[in-house]
């Protein structure tokens, strides 16, 4: 396998050639994998957020537009699924999800440059440090970033496919789903206010600013509804699961992202 050589303040790393991911993403997969990918709805709100973020700061003329243009083009192919095989971190070993967005971001950086006609692998002239997602809280990213994908994947794998009781108990999931604490972020309200308002462009979902209720118990109603016993029944363990870690650590958000994801991949089955 062909490799390039990546530096940062802690020394040298191969890389894989064409690889999209960087030292950064290399160093976390040198301490260990255990094989547990994350759901790809929760990589693409990530990613969705991370295209969200540069808008805005385009807005706010942090970023010049042509630069700018490049990092959400970027972002929009992962967001897409088109990129998910660099997606490579593992979600065992990533407890709060920062892992996951710094592999997010070394893969929008790279593939920026390259469709600016530059390399992959290298800091210029888009840089993670100065263009993508600079200043914003990377645990704050993951957190939201969840909540996006699991936004997204009610609305278009449960609401059209459920129907009674089950989709109403959706559709007052979504409600809560879509009120974001943009404060997570890190950034002032008024930067928040227009993330959000980009983010409501980009995926054609209403994100309102506003704090979110605990979602057990939507959960619970949703699972509760479902027709089908026995995905009725991972699905609610999934929920437990996602609401007890959710009580005892939130700060834990990568022990119940995957969690809350992964249970409604499984109503989505239902």
């Amino acid at each position: 396998m062909e490799t390039r050589v990546e530096r940062d303040s802690l020394g040298e790393l191969r890389v894989p050639r064409r690889a999209y991911w960087g030292i950064r993403t290399g160093r976390r997969l040198a301490r260990g994998v255990l094989g547990q990918r994350y759901p790809r709805r929760l990589i693409h709100g990530v990613s969705a957020l991370v295209r969200a973020i540069t808008m805005a700061m385009e807005d706010a003329e942090v970023l010049r537009v042509d630069e700018g243009e490049w990092v959400s083009a970027a972002a929009q192919e992962l967001s897409d699924a088109m990129l998910d095989a660099e997606v490579v971190v593992d979600a065992a070993t990533d407890w709060n999800g920062e892992d996951l967005v710094l592999n997010v971001r070394e893969v929008v950086k790279n593939r920026a440059n390259e469709l600016m006609g530059g390399d992959v692998g290298v800091n210029q002239p888009i840089s993670l440090e100065r263009h993508v997602t600079p200043r914003i809280n990377p645990a704050g990213v993951f957190r939201l970033g969840a909540l996006v994908g699991a936004a997204i994947l009610v609305r278009d794998e449960l609401l059209s496919r459920l129907d009674g009781e089950a989709h109403q108990a959706a559709e007052a999931l979504l409600a809560e789903l879509v009120l974001i604490d943009s404060s997570a972020l890190g950034v002032d309200p008024g930067e928040g206010k227009q993330i959000l308002r980009r983010l409501s462009g980009i995926l054609g979902v209403e994100f309102r600013a506003g704090s979110p209720a605990p979602l057990t118990p939507s959960l619970n109603a949703l699972v509760g509804a479902l027709p089908n016993g026995a995905a009725a029944t991972a699905s609610q363990a999934l929920a437990a699961a996602y609401g007890a870690a959710f009580t005892a650590c939130p700060g834990a958000s990568g022990v119940w992202a995957p969690l809350l994801v992964r249970g409604l991949e499984a109503a989505a089955r239902a």
